[in-house]
């Protein structure tokens, strides 16, 4: 076992909404398992029922007694814990609507950073396209989890997260707002167009779809650079 990477996750899920001090009590057990017994973590591994305070402290003195050295910055350890969530997913030891849950409080904590947005924009497809068959709901999220690792890769900038391709001149651009009317109300709206054809056949970075196909537009792209 890391500990040190087991601490790390351990931290970040504090800087989240509702954490749980039990989840220290937790930690101290593993510990214990895996071969690591000082007092305090004695101690902090039979606390599970004692106030947060008292259960904090001995934690505190339990990573003094490990001589850890917490000298990640929260980006850092979010980071981190992020990773872990998504390799958890990717590899089935973790339920990829679990998964989606878990990233959606780094969203919050994280202030909707970009980096991590498009699992809000996940969380509301799901719910727009009503995805009730459970099977074909874990493995869009899966999917979407596979395309975070692949943007990640590729260094995908916050411009290209605001693209879109067109399905008539296959152009990847910045959409633009195009007024239409139709014979009943509202009969003047706003729609989104390709930037370069002006066709409203688009597909939006933020929509699974356009994500998969920008991304290995640019794959490709970069492989032929190389």
């Amino acid at each position: 076992m890391d500990i040190q990477n087991e601490t790390y996750r351990l931290l970040a899920q504090k800087l989240l909404t509702n954490f749980d001090n039990r989840k220290f009590v937790n930690w101290a057990v593993m510990l214990l398992e895996n071969g690591y017994e000082t007092e305090n973590i004695k101690i902090l591994a039979g606390l599970d029922k004692s106030p947060s305070q008292e259960i904090e402290k001995y934690f505190e003195m339990s990573l003094k007694d490990l001589k850890f050295m917490g000298e990640k910055s929260a980006n850092e350890l979010i980071e981190i814990y992020a990773e872990h969530i998504i390799n958890d997913v990717l590899i089935g030891a973790m339920n990829p609507s679990l998964g989606l849950s878990k990233m959606l409080d780094i969203v919050i904590a994280t202030d909707y950073n970009s980096k991590y947005l498009q699992f809000f924009q996940l969380d509301e497809d799901i719910d727009y396209l009503g995805l009730d068959n459970n099977d074909k709901k874990e493995r869009y999220i899966k999917k979407e989890f596979e395309l975070f690792i692949e943007s990640e890769k590729l260094q995908i900038d916050d411009e290209t997260k605001r693209k879109a391709i067109c399905n008539v001149c296959g152009m990847i651009s910045l959409p633009t707002l195009k007024t239409k009317y139709k014979l009943r109300r509202p009969f003047k709206y706003q729609t989104w167009v390709c930037g370069q054809c002006r066709s409203d056949k688009i597909e939006h970075y933020s929509s699974l779809t356009g994500k998969s196909r920008i991304i290995e537009i640019i794959k490709n792209h970069t492989q032929q650079r190389v």
